[in-house]
């Protein structure tokens, strides 16, 4: 598997975190982390505060996030979708041989 693709294996699975609270109708997402602590938010800074990735992507990924997050005080998830449909275009673009 190629680094974008796990990159977005990851975005995709932050994504399937926050999805379900976005928007003015957004409910809250019931969280169980690996030690076994659940969480219910609607906070998408809260949901990824909560999960701890362990690959380097993942600690990138959800550091971006969370300092978008101290600069504007919101926009975590809204930073989520964008970067998980940025990067899935880019390898759609990619595997058609066409320039990002």
């Amino acid at each position: 598997m190629s680094f974008h693709s796990e990159v977005l294996r990851l975005c995709l699975s932050l994504e399937s975190l926050t999805l379900p609270c976005f928007g003015p109708n957004g409910l809250d997402a019931f969280l169980e982390n690996s030690d076994g602590h659940d969480l219910c938010t609607s906070s998408g800074i809260r949901a990824l505060s909560f999960v701890s990735p362990t690959h380097p992507s993942g600690l990138l990924v959800t550091r971006a996030v969370k300092n978008l997050h101290e600069i504007t005080g919101d926009n975590s998830k809204k930073a989520i979708l964008i970067l998980t449909t940025a990067l899935k275009e880019a390898l759609l673009n990619c595997k058609k041989k066409h320039p990002i």
